[in-house]
């Protein structure tokens, strides 16, 4: 069985990532359970797909009660490998793995958050120790190195994937979302989709929409997302003048659906470890204009399926959009994107290298099955 460990509770790219892999692992038929540190979006997913589920708090580390309310948790469940995700998580995992004598992947999903302190730079190298420590993408990995002093032989990369085939494109979504957000025939719609945070860049993107609609006022973006910055981009984008060209809605739960309805999928983060939303958006062979950040140049190669800009800059975002206006250089981009997505990031390929630092085998079909994992 494996036990899945994660702090945050979404919906983001690392819950998102962990519900994937549990679903991969399912069809597989091997045996599962997910701890989370309260409730919220991720464990009403992971009810959906009638995981067994445990809440704890989780307090300061090396958080002894913790540890050991989850090392009588995993006997008795019969766990034999833990995958964590996110630092407090991944430490606290390396820790209870090494109490149980079984092997754990710690899994960093971004970038930012671990190298500013001492004690979390010393916490990770512990952990590279203690778990098969892995970076979602090869600018995590160096900035684990770089920063944390992790060995460079005790960190790999393992990268993110997506469900290709829930993710292609749908003629019959495209058409009802576009209704939805009240987009008449021809007219292009840009969309993007992310928390509402600062380091998601949504404010560039929103400042360049200005120059945008200044060549064609027809244009509109819709952002889906939620987040604290939900009523501060509304506020900014109607003090712009741009409050009919552009809808923020929330968060949209027929991801595929509202990205088959855009004509070019624009990520302007600031940051980013490797992005998710990305990879589903090049799976439904969507146009895409990202910030170079993080790992978005291990998905994206500039010009060939998709552009790059630098991030912080409005005009660079405003200008590379209004570049796509012809659609038959959007179709070539998209169909590029979603090349590279199938031969390169899908998640049945990115399950096999998790399996093989779990249980150093690529198949475990005669595994116990415990609890269902259908999407």
């Amino acid at each position: 069985m494996v036990l899945h460990l994660i702090e945050t509770t979404g919906p983001g790219g690392a819950e998102q990532m962990l519900l994937r892999l549990a679903v991969e692992y399912g069809r597989r038929g091997l045996s599962q359970m997910v701890c989370l540190r309260k409730d919220g979006w991720l464990a009403g997913e992971v009810r959906r797909r009638g995981l067994p589920l445990k809440i704890f708090p989780i307090g300061g580390l090396p958080d002894i009660p913790w540890l050991r309310e989850l090392r009588q948790v995993a006997r008795n469940c019969g766990v034999t490998a833990i995958h964590a995700h996110e630092f407090a998580m991944n430490v606290r995992g390396a820790i209870l793995g090494r109490w149980l004598g079984i092997p754990v992947v710690a899994t960093v999903h971004g970038t930012g958050y671990y190298g500013d302190k001492w004690v979390r730079r010393q916490a990770y190298r512990l952990t590279s120790r203690w778990a098969r420590l892995i970076a979602v993408s090869e600018d995590i990995r160096q900035r684990l190195i770089n920063h944390c002093g992790v060995k460079s032989n005790r960190v790999r990369v393992i990268l993110n994937g997506v469900d290709t085939e829930r993710f292609r494109y749908d003629e019959e979504k495209r058409c009802f979302f576009r209704k939805l957000y009240g987009v008449e025939g021809d007219q292009l719609l840009l969309g993007t989709v992310g928390s509402y945070y600062l380091v998601k860049g949504h404010r560039f993107l929103i400042n360049a929409m200005k120059g945008i609609v200044a060549v064609d006022r027809k244009v509109k973006l819709v952002m889906a997302g939620q987040g604290p910055l939900g009523d501060e981009l509304r506020k900014q984008a109607e003090d712009s003048g741009l409050g009919e060209c552009i809808d923020i809605v929330g968060y949209v739960e027929d991801t595929p659906g509202f990205l088959s309805a855009l004509d070019i999928f624009v990520m302007p983060s600031l940051s980013e470890g490797l992005p998710l939303a990305l990879l589903e958006a090049a799976a439904n062979s969507r146009c895409i204009v990202a910030t170079d950040v993080g790992g978005t140049a291990e998905i994206i190669v500039h010009k060939e399926n998709g552009i790059l800009v630098r991030p912080g800059d409005a005009k660079a975002l405003s200008d590379a959009l209004v570049e796509l206006f012809d659609p038959r250089t959007r179709f070539s981009l998209g169909a590029n994107a979603a090349a590279t997505v199938k031969r390169d990031w899908s998640i049945q390929r990115t399950a096999d290298r998790y399996l093989e630092f779990l249980f150093s085998v690529t198949s475990v079909g005669n595994l116990p099955l415990h609890g269902s994992t259908s999407s």
